[in-house]
Parts: C-alpha cells; sequence; structure tokens
C-alpha cells in the first residue's frame, strides 16, 4: 500500500527502520528537491535534541530568527507525530534548497485514514499539530510504503534569509 498527500496553506499517523523509510520514499512521489548538503539525526522520545538539532542546522544554514522559529516548531510537532503515532523513533533530514528549507522526517510507521490534519480536528485538547503544520509551511508532503512514513516540509524562506 502507497499513500500520497501534498498540501500546503494554499494547499501524518505514521513500523521500525525510519532510515530506510526515508530511503525507500525518495522516488518520484515526493517533489524533487535535491537533496543538497544537510544534516540527519536519529531521534527518539526526547525532543528537546530534535529542537536543538534544527535550530543549529538553521544558524549554520543562514536561517533567519523568524524562519528558525517556525521551522523548529513544525519539525516539533511532525517529530511528536512519529513518537506518540509511528514507533516512538525516526529521522530527520534538513537542507536548504533554492531559497527553501526541505526537512524530510522519516519513522517507522503507516499512514492510515484520509487526509491528515484537513480541515483542523474538533478535539479540544489535541489533534491540531499537523494542521498548524500545515498552515505555516508552503508544502507538506505524506508518502507512506512498507517500511514507514515520511513528511517533507518545505519551508520558503523571507527573502532576508534566501541570500
Amino acid at each position: 500500500m502507497t499513500t500520497d498527500q501534498h498540501t500546503g496553506p494554499a494547499h501524518h499517523a505514521p513500523a521500525h527502520d525510519s532510515d530506510q523509510a526515508l530511503h525507500d520514499t525518495r522516488d518520484h512521489r515526493l517533489t524533487d528537491h535535491g537533496h543538497g548538503h544537510g544534516a540527519s539525526m536519529h531521534f527518539d522520545s526526547d525532543l528537546s535534541k530534535v529542537r536543538t538539532f534544527v535550530t543549529a542546522q538553521a544558524a549554520t544554514l543562514g536561517i533567519s530568527d523568524d524562519d528558525t522559529e517556525l521551522l523548529v516548531f513544525a519539525v516539533n510537532e511532525v517529530a511528536t507525530n512519529a513518537v506518540q503515532h509511528g514507533g516512538g523513533t525516526g529521522e530527520i533530514r534538513l537542507h536548504r534548497h533554492e531559497g527553501k528549507i526541505i526537512c524530510d522526517i522519516g519513522d517507522p510507521g503507516h499512514l492510515t485514514g484520509g487526509f491528515t490534519g484537513h480541515p483542523p480536528p474538533t478535539e479540544p485538547h489535541h489533534g491540531r499539530g499537523l494542521w498548524v503544520v500545515r498552515q505555516l509551511c508552503d508544502l507538506v508532503e505524506i508518502h507512506t510504503r512498507r517500511r514507514g512514513t515520511v513528511v517533507r516540509l518545505h519551508l520558503t524562506l523571507t527573502s532576508a534569509a534566501q541570500s
């Protein structure tokens, strides 16, 4: 079973080999923006390490403070879903490509159901994270296959951070 979702503001529930999930889903089903020179990390339930990693990589890539804040929030929300619904671990790959940040968050889980994050859930205390991520990012792609799920976030940098 293969499921793809492509959405953004104008447009995840995630089995255990997240690195393989990232490799397996890098085909023509996800938007090809190259894989650039970036960085990756494996993560578990300690999401403070995810936030620290993304913040450090943003600084290395010269991303503005405002863009860094959006990126950290979006990646943390998707990584939280990976931990809670996708097997408890995952991998993040982050790189810059032509004025955008592309971030893949892979986990060993499988997406089930319809368009996750559309519309915002009605439960008052949970389930809004992915909906918010879709509002912050230019494009959110979700691809699930036998070995896991990858959520790809696209965030266009502000003009000051693009140079």
